[in-house]
């Protein structure tokens, strides 16, 4: 619905990009799945992979080509969605090598410089549980807030960010949701501090 938010504004022809980070890849399709999850899906609904149905109702006027699409610190990929996301250009970091820093920042950059706006997409499961402990889909051995407060400055820098969408807040939880709420706010203020910063450093 966000991309599609964008098109409208936009127009359809204009080249968007998604960077999106979470614990999965969400690159599944009806045909790939092993949950049935709709969830796990929305990336490949986005580039055209699946659901038809679900994108007209989102209205969205055109998919996404994959290497318009990056995927940050998936931990968790079913076999035969990785083996779709390697027949695809999507460009893949799993977190095994989000520390290095300089192919994570070219990588990015190589996206910025390929698209007109960016949708950055945060799935909060990709910190650490310990730090949501209301996700719905927790994964173990997360980032902590600030690796990935550093990671989201770094996709603000690149000045072409449009929207910022945050999933998997449950803040009604109880204490385990009102830790949730505290990382989620603590996890936004770091990012644009960090992104402010940069931007009174280059001027």
């Amino acid at each position: 619905g966000v991309v599609a938010g964008l098109q409208e504004a936009h127009g359809a022809a204009t080249r968007i990009g998604v960077v999106w980070l979470d614990a999965h890849a969400d690159f599944n399709t009806p045909e790939t799945t092993y949950s049935g999850i709709l969830a796990g899906m929305p990336v490949a609904i986005l580039a055209g992979l699946a659901g038809p149905i679900w994108r007209g109702s989102a209205g969205l006027q055109a998919t996404l080509p994959t290497d318009r699409i990056c995927i940050v610190g998936p931990r968790e990929i079913d076999e035969k969605e990785g083996a779709l996301l390697r027949s695809t250009d999507v460009r893949l970091i799993p977190d095994t090598e989000l520390g290095d820093t300089g192919y994570v920042r070219r990588s990015i950059g190589h996206l910025a410089g390929a698209v007109d706006l960016i949708a950055l997409h945060v799935d909060l499961d990709v910190l650490d549980p310990s730090l949501v402990p209301s996700a719905s889909t927790p994964s173990a051995n997360g980032m902590t807030l600030t690796e990935a407060s550093a990671l989201l400055a770094m996709v603000l820098e690149t000045g072409k960010v449009a929207t910022l969408t945050l999933a998997g807040l449950n803040p009604g939880a109880g204490a385990r949701g009102k830790r949730s709420l505290d990382s989620t706010v603590k996890l936004i203020d770091r990012a644009i501090g960090a992104w402010s910063q940069a931007q009174a450093a280059s001027t």
